[in-house]
């Protein structure tokens, strides 16, 4: 399973799903979140999105969250992403993860982008 989602990181055809994964540290996360296809379409700065790029945007989340499907209330799907916490005077998102071996930059790296 590991291996699977390591090669469909390098499969990425679609703008959208890429964003989300660049967004959401998906890989060892262990604390989950509920978001709406609405707040998360926001949070990877997609304006608009069409019904068709919500599916995607669905099935890939479900592909990496370990097959969690969406929470149902008050009509709206409330999907599964990582916990994304706000830390420190960079407002730097921090997600806990169960094997920090996953991520190839160190957290200066990290940090330095977002004083840009």
């Amino acid at each position: 399973m590991a291996l699977e989602r390591h090669c469909e990181t390098f499969r990425i055809n679609e703008p959208e799903v890429e964003a989300l994964l660049e967004h959401y540290p998906f890989d060892g996360c262990t604390t989950w979140e509920k978001k709406t296809m609405s707040d998360i379409c926001r949070a990877i700065r997609l304006e608009k999105p069409t019904k068709a790029q919500h599916m995607r945007i669905a099935e890939a989340i479900r592909r990496h969250n370990g097959g969690q499907k969406p929470h149902k209330s008050n009509s709206q799907n409330w999907h599964f992403v990582p916990a994304i916490n706000v830390m420190g005077p960079k407002n730097a998102p921090i997600c806990i993860v169960s094997d920090p071996s996953h991520f190839s930059k160190s957290l200066s790296e990290i940090l330095d982008k977002w004083d840009d």
